[in-house]
């Protein structure tokens, strides 16, 4: 059975081999590749829900030891920042995406209820995860990462016990992928109910994605990360149900997730919108975003919320492809799991069936179905 906690050690033992990495003389790439390291190193630890890091950060509080530790850590945010280059998008691409955007701006009604305490013990809920991969990548190259995650040897895996103190959110898991080593590693909170299935699954899945292609923040769009993890959720929750887990509550994960979508659209629409009001290149009544003005103003991180919506919708169109036809959507699945995406090529995902026009139409699927709905059924999500 695989190991349920990070080696703090081990995590405390690579932030001291990048510290010294970096204090030498490296390239800018190579030292955005160690600054990026460092960060992730210091989040896991954050993360890790480990009594000892809980500890070192109460007493270190006010300490000199902890002010030089925050000034080495934004030195290397500040780097990152510097060296960071936004994903290429052109004109037509960003009318595609503020299209796309418009079609996801809806209202989905979530009536939140609290889930049932279910106190899945580690060992469950990897079991869980296993059994669901099992079903859908049996004698597949995909479990072969999935048993590198969780190598009974090895600590790539970590319940933390930390809960999250929000409803819907994104903290409740984490992957952490560590280009330096070439190891993914996987975090849950544990909130004692169904979600953790679903979460531990996802979080598997963005690692396993980093074993079949680590696509490097310096080169390749990062935007399309969520597009298979989400095409897990969607699985999950069907695995689940299919399994005599409580069908409302499985309802309310997918509805969670259609708000999550929605709502990061309704924000981005609403950001560009603001930024284009202060540049004056729109007014307060205006309805339309221009690609045209917008191109000038817009951020790194916009056009990162962007293509997350675009990734989003994929899943969807994914998921359903699977279901339809469960080796053909696999194979699409693993295609776009392999594919190069340089920043300085506009990615095309035609060869899977995912061109702009099937994407939109995707998204107009989502929106005549369920907008002001809260009865996403597995059958309704299956249509799409």
């Amino acid at each position: 059975m695989s190991k349920t906690k990070w080696n703090i050690k081990e995590i405390t033992e690579k932030i001291k081999y990048v510290k010294e990495r970096l204090k030498s003389s490296v390239s800018e790439a190579e030292r955005f590749s160690l600054s990026t390291a460092l960060i992730t190193y210091v989040m896991m630890l954050q993360r890790s829900g480990d009594i000892r890091v809980k500890i070192y950060n109460f007493f270190n509080e006010f300490s000199t030891l902890k002010l030089k530790r925050e000034m080495e850590y934004k030195e290397a945010i500040d780097f990152r920042l510097l060296y960071f280059d936004a994903d290429k998008i052109d004109e037509e691409y960003l009318a595609f995406l503020i299209e796309l955007a418009e079609i996801m701006n809806f209202e989905i009604k979530l009536d939140y209820q609290d889930f049932q305490k279910m106190d899945f013990s580690p060992e469950e809920l990897i079991s869980i995860s296993t059994k669901l991969y099992q079903k859908y990548f049996d004698n597949d190259e995909i479990m072969k990462f999935f048993y590198k995650i969780y190598d009974k040897d090895k600590n790539y895996v970590n319940f933390s016990g930390i809960k999250s103190n929000k409803r819907v959110a994104k903290e409740y898991g984490a992957c952490f992928a560590d280009h330096i080593f070439d190891e993914s590693y996987v975090t849950i909170n544990g909130e004692n109910n169904l979600l953790d299935a679903v979460i531990l699954s996802h979080e598997t899945m963005h690692g396993i994605e980093f074993y079949v292609n680590p696509r490097k923040e310096d080169r390749e769009y990062q935007g399309f990360h969520e597009t298979t993890s989400y095409t897990m959720n969607n699985l999950s929750h069907d695995f689940l149900e299919e399994n005599g887990f409580n069908s409302e509550e499985i309802n309310q994960m997918r509805i969670m997730d259609m708000y999550m979508l929605t709502r990061s659209a309704c924000c981005i629409l609403a950001l560009t919108k603001e930024r284009l009001i202060r540049e004056n290149k729109m007014q307060d009544s205006d309805t339309e975003i221009k690609a045209s003005d917008a191109e000038e103003y817009i951020m790194p991180f916009d056009i990162l919320s962007f293509l997350e919506i675009q990734s989003r919708v994929m899943a969807y169109k994914l998921y359903s492809d699977i279901k339809l036809n469960k080796e053909d959507g696999i194979s699409n699945l693993k295609q776009f799991m392999k594919m190069k995406l340089p920043k300085d090529i506009i990615p095309d995902f035609s060869s899977i069936g995912l061109s702009r026009e099937e994407i939109l139409k995707q998204a107009k699927k989502i929106r005549s179905k369920y907008e002001n709905s809260k009865n996403i059924s597995t059958e309704g999500i299956k249509s799409l």
